[in-house]
């Protein structure tokens, strides 16, 4: 079964559970539910500053508190991007691999949501 992994600076570990359509984590030996009723969702990253990102069918999206934000939504990435990876930077700027075209985009927030490719 495919999953996805991230690990935040404090050592918490962030997994996809698909079979059950939810993220949970495990830190210091225990695990907790982080996110349910997840569905059509791709793969996760987390930040240096321990901010989880979650890649939906829809949308971009980070965690805050115990609810999803939408960052960039999947309609305003260019049509023909075909996401292999996600990383996000301490400043919070987004690289995305896009593997159909043999590239790398960055998107900064901050600034604007023009994919620059890097």
């Amino acid at each position: 079964c495919d999953c996805y992994v991230a690990i935040s600076p404090t050592g918490e570990i962030f997994v996809t559970d698909y079979d059950n359509d939810r993220i949970v984590s495990f830190q210091h030996g225990s695990g907790r539910l982080v996110l349910d009723n997840l569905h059509g969702y791709d793969m996760i990253c987390c930040s240096p500053n321990g901010v989880l990102y979650v890649l939906t069918s829809e949308a971009l999206q980070k965690l805050e508190g115990s609810r999803l934000q939408t960052v960039k939504a999947i309609a305003d990435f260019p049509e023909d991007l075909e996401f292999s990876a996600v990383f996000v930077t301490k400043e919070e700027v987004i690289y995305v691999l896009d593997s159909r075209n043999g590239r790398v985009l960055r998107f900064n927030p901050a600034e604007s949501f023009e994919p620059v490719v890097v």
